[in-house]
């Protein structure tokens, strides 16, 4: 039996979805994000495969990373 899904706050369901988006769109790895935000990309990978959530801290460093 797998680790079940985490129920994700609005925020961190934003995030995640944006991250998808961007990272399909644009192709970026996901080992950028993790090493700009100073995360493993283990993290980076349950972030988004709904498996962790991340503090205010790091949804953050991931959004302004996303829109710029």
């Amino acid at each position: 039996m797998g680790n079940p899904e985490i129920i994700y706050d609005e925020k961190n369901e934003y995030v995640r979805v944006k991250l998808l988006e961007h990272i399909e769109a644009k192709g970026t790895k996901q080992n950028f994000f993790a090493k700009k935000c100073k995360l493993s990309s283990c993290s980076i990978s349950l972030f988004l495969n709904k498996k962790r959530m991340l503090t205010d801290m790091h949804l953050e460093l991931l959004l302004d990373l996303i829109r710029s």
